[in-house]
Parts: C-alpha cells; sequence; structure tokens
C-alpha cells in the first residue's frame, strides 16, 4: 500500500477505541472511518472508534437475510458499513477525474516518477507524465469533507453533538457522504482541479489543519518504528499536508 499508489480504506473499531495503533484503521496510509448518523440524529456515533481520518454513514437500510424471497431489508450499523461507503465516494470521484482526462487502464506505474491515480493526456491523446497521485486525492477529499451542524442533532442516547467550535476533534477531516446535497464529489474534483468543476469553495481551517497533522505525524512514528509494519524503517513520507 505504501508504494504502489493505491488507496486504501479501513474501519475504525466499533467501539471508542483510538484508532491510531489499530491494524485496520491505524496504519498512516490506511484512510480510517468512523460512523456518524447521517441522516438520524445527525450525531457522532458513541461505538465508533475516535481519531480516525473521516466519519460517514453508520447505520444503513439493506438486504440482510439468508433465505428470504421478498422484503429481509434491515437497519444495520458498524463502520463495516460506513467504510466501503466511503470508499465508493472515493470510487466516484476517481472515475470522473479518469472520464475528463481520458484516462485508460488502472494505476500507471511504469515511466512516471510516482504512481498515479489519472494520467493527463495531450490534445492528440498521447499519455503524459503528469496527473493525478492518491495522495493528491486523499488531500481533496480531506477539503471536500464536511462538518455535520451541531444546530440539526437530535438527541440521542447512542450519539453525541459535533462541537461547533472545534469539530474536528471528533469529525476528524469531517463526514463523506455520496449525498448530492452535500457535494463531496464535486468539491473534491474542484480542489482536484478537475476541468468542469469550477473553483473549490471549502477549506479546512488552522485548528484542524493542527489537529489532523498531529494525528498523522503520530500513526508515522508508530507505524514506521512498529516491526511487523509495511512501513518498518522507511523514510519516505508522501503524505500531503495542508
Amino acid at each position: 500500500m505504501v508504494g504502489n499508489g493505491k488507496l486504501h480504506f479501513g474501519a475504525a473499531d466499533n467501539s471508542p477505541a483510538v484508532s491510531l495503533t489499530d491494524t485496520t484503521s491505524g496504519p498512516w496510509w490506511t484512510i480510517s472511518i468512523a460512523g456518524f448518523a447521517e441522516d438520524g440524529s445527525e450525531g457522532r456515533e458513541y461505538l465508533s472508534g475516535t481519531y480516525p481520518d473521516f466519519v460517514a454513514d453508520f447505520t444503513q437500510s439493506l438486504p440482510y437475510c439468508h433465505d428470504c424471497e421478498s422484503g429481509g431489508e434491515e437497519d444495520v450499523s458498524g463502520t463495516s458499513f460506513a467504510t466501503p461507503r466511503s470508499a465508493g465516494t472515493m470510487s466516484k470521484i476517481i472515475l470522473t477525474a479518469r472520464q475528463k482526462a481520458g484516462h485508460v487502464g488502472g494505476i500507471v506505474t511504469e515511466g512516471v516518477a510516482e504512481p498515479l491515480m489519472v494520467r493527463s493526456r495531450r490534445a492528440s491523446g498521447a499519455p503524459t507524465n503528469r496527473g493525478i497521485s492518491n495522495w493528491q486525492f486523499r488531500r481533496a477529499l480531506e477539503e471536500a469533507a464536511y462538518y455535520p451542524s451541531a444546530e440539526e442533532y437530535e438527541a440521542d442516547p447512542f450519539t453525541y453533538p459535533f462541537p461547533p467550535e472545534a469539530p474536528w476533534t471528533v469529525a476528524s477531516w469531517g463526514a463523506i457522504t455520496p449525498d448530492p446535497e452535500h457535494r463531496i464529489v464535486e468539491e473534491a474534483l474542484a480542489q482536484l482541479g478537475v476541468r468542469g468543476f469550477g473553483e473549490p469553495t471549502r477549506h479546512k481551517d488552522a485548528g484542524a489543519c493542527t489537529f489532523m497533522t498531529t494525528n498523522i505525524e503520530a500513526r508515522m512514528a508508530y507505524w514506521n518504528t512498529n516491526l511487523g509494519s509495511e512501513s518498518f524503517g522507511t523514510t519516505q513520507d508522501p503524505y500531503i499536508r495542508c
């Protein structure tokens, strides 16, 4: 994951455990996802790991039966549902950027200084050595994510509101959703400068940048010195800071 140009989404624990040391959501090359009650209380889930990268919809209505022939939908909860929903949102961002650039195929690793998720093309159609890396997509998503409003929070025994003065303390970079109302896909594409999506409209403030930079650097310090880690002993630091 560290050097192959991929994006890896990992589910935070379904408890208030700190994500930093978790083998799924802790490594700094992982995009860790915790939960919030989208279209519910609009609050942060108590049973969801702390200090992730993002939060996403914790409870969804899904076909959830083994032998039913009709119906069978249930409300199911957990970061195992929030995480693929987040990865799917990023996939839509990547697909749209590739379509706009005329990109064909998967990650480009040959003939480029770093792996590229999207490779740009000249007017003639010939590929260039420029494009968008996985780290640039991640940085764009960090800016595009939104903070749920404390004013919209409805009291609920399983969630708590996002503090309006410092929402990043519980929402990290913010919430990810494919819901068109929040324009995550369009905003991320604008952040990347993709043609047709205009200028960016969201920017995280200094408080969020400081908090999340401290978070990622703590994760680097832990996982780069962990003998069983993929990044053990590495000196590379491709993460793009605020």
